[in-house]
């Protein structure tokens, strides 16, 4: 299953985007860059949108995310919801696979993302999130 790197420039024709309220402007997501603070036993949901020429091929993707100390914090991730609330992921897991053309269909520009994160810790932490996105074969 090749991997496409997010790595902060667009690469092999897909980018993973997120909009940054410090510069109230689009930035594409690096995980070197990139940091969430938790408070303990806290829960919160992130968009980011994925984007790029390789959305209107007819590709199977899977978009899989990990966080550092993955022990004391559960990951999910939801691909191509109106805004989902905390409930709405309830069945979902760390992975989601999808087709591109299905939603490359609906969303022509950017196919939102939304990672739910949970703090399963009394610790307070900033985390850092590992996003990959597979294309199965």
């Amino acid at each position: 299953m090749p991997t496409f790197t997010i790595t902060g420039t667009l690469d092999n024709d897909i980018g993973l985007m997120y909009f940054d309220p410090t510069s109230q402007t689009l930035k594409e997501f690096d995980s070197s860059v990139v940091n969430i603070p938790l408070y303990p036993y806290d829960k919160t949901i992130k968009r980011f949108y994925l984007c790029g020429p390789i959305l209107h091929d007819s590709r199977n993707l899977v978009i899989e995310v990990l966080t550092t100390d993955s022990e004391l914090y559960n990951t999910k991730v939801l691909v191509g919801n109106n805004r989902p609330t905390k409930t709405d992921f309830n069945l979902a897991s760390d992975s989601f696979s999808f087709n591109t053309s299905i939603l490359g269909s609906i969303y022509t520009n950017a196919i939102p993302v939304d990672v739910y994160i949970e703090s399963i810790t009394s610790t307070e932490k900033t985390i850092s999130l590992e996003i990959n996105i597979l294309e199965e074969v």
